[in-house]
């Protein structure tokens, strides 16, 4: 049974992304595929990656759109003209204009497509979010906030950080996507990210997907890939 983890593919390396999807396709749940390797290769680019992994396999294509519903929708057209992502993330702070006009676009092509908005993005913590909304809102009532807007427009999940997944799970409704990336072993650094926690505390509290990035994709060979994989399975397992 494959782990229910998507894995970052962070990189501009071609040969390298396929090489992880093609040694972990099968063994997690699917892959994330975000702006560093869609800038480069556009969505033609994911299309020839999307070879390199089994038919179960979930494409999460982590675009964070953000903008008017007109540019948003004609974004989404565009893309899947060439690939039909399981997930695709959209900010929820872009406004019920824009997210109920995404939602009309994927659901008018009558695809798969599960829309996912992003709320608080996990680099940002309370100081970050003191400056940027100057108010006293705490974060978990911020991103709660977001996601039950995000959820009225139609929306089928929410990204969110492993601090508050939990409650997210315990007031939204049971179909709703949770997606939890800032996810790290106990022995691993937090990086770039500022609200993280546990693969394993992050499942228990109810996310139906973790996202795992450089534990994975910092190696190259196959097998310190899996090497790395089964240090992430004896984590979820322990």
């Amino acid at each position: 049974m494959s782990l229910p983890v998507l894995v970052a593919i962070d990189t501009k390396d071609q040969k390298h992304a396929e090489e992880l999807m093609y040694t972990l396709s099968g063994k997690v749940a699917g892959f994330k595929v975000g702006l560093e390797y869609f800038c480069k290769y556009g969505s033609v680019g994911v299309k020839h990656l999307v070879h390199k992994v089994s038919a179960g396999s979930k494409l999460f294509l982590d675009l964070k759109l953000n903008d008017i519903g007109n540019t948003v929708s004609g974004a989404i057209e565009s893309v899947l003209e060439n690939v039909a992502p399981y997930f695709l993330s959209i900010h929820i702070n872009a406004g019920t204009a824009t997210l109920t006009s995404a939602v009309k676009t994927i659901r008018s092509k009558n695809i798969a497509t599960k829309l996912i908005g992003i709320s608080v993005l996990t680099s940002i913590d309370d100081n970050d979010a003191l400056r940027l909304y100057d108010d006293n809102s705490s974060m978990k009532h911020r991103v709660l906030r977001l996601a039950e807007y995000g959820m009225d427009a139609g929306i089928n999940g929410v990204v969110c950080s492993p601090q508050e997944v939990g409650d997210l799970h315990d007031i939204l409704s049971q179909e709703t996507i949770l997606i939890v990336p800032g996810v790290r072993l106990l022995t691993s650094s937090s990086d770039d990210q500022k609200r993280v926690g546990t693969p394993k505390q992050a499942l228990a509290d109810g996310a139906s997907y973790v996202v795992i990035g450089r534990h994975l994709n910092q190696h190259r060979s196959e097998k310190d890939i899996l090497a790395a994989l089964a240090e992430l399975s004896d984590h979820l397992n322990s």
